[in-house]
């Protein structure tokens, strides 16, 4: 379609149409606009984010880090009461802590009690059948 098409069908001047994709390439053209050109052309604008990662590989880095940081709060915790739970395994660390397996395990079954800022945000949208929402 040329651009003296396309402003036919938007309403407007063939520069505006111009102006339209180089705001595109540039990134800076509104959502309104889009939707507006889609509306012209018959389609529905999509727009979404996609995560790099595999959903499963966030949600368990998720779980990872929370267990991480409720089980370094119980330890300091126990240890100010001399009642050292095991050593304290920096993050990273190729050894996880006592108890970190297990609590990274139950918290990426249940992401919404653990992973709470994850729990219904999979990018997809609730009801879709997803286990995160």
């Amino acid at each position: 379609m040329t651009t003296a098409q396309l402003a036919k069908r938007l309403g407007v001047a063939q520069p505006s149409v111009i102006g339209l994709e180089k705001a595109e390439a540039s990134k800076v053209v509104t959502i309104a606009t889009l939707e507006r050109a889609a509306h012209a052309l018959d389609c529905t604008l999509v727009y979404a984010l996609v995560p790099r990662k595999p959903l499963e590989t966030i949600v368990r880095e998720r779980a990872r880090d929370a267990a991480q940081e409720r089980l370094r709060t119980i330890s300091h915790s126990m240890a100010l009461e001399d009642q050292r739970v095991g050593p304290l395994v920096a993050r990273g660390a190729e050894r996880p802590r006592v108890g970190e397996p297990e609590l990274v395990a139950d918290l990426e079954q249940e992401p919404a009690r653990g992973v709470g800022e994850l729990a219904g945000q999979c990018g997809v949208g609730r009801g879709h059948g997803c286990q995160y929402c």
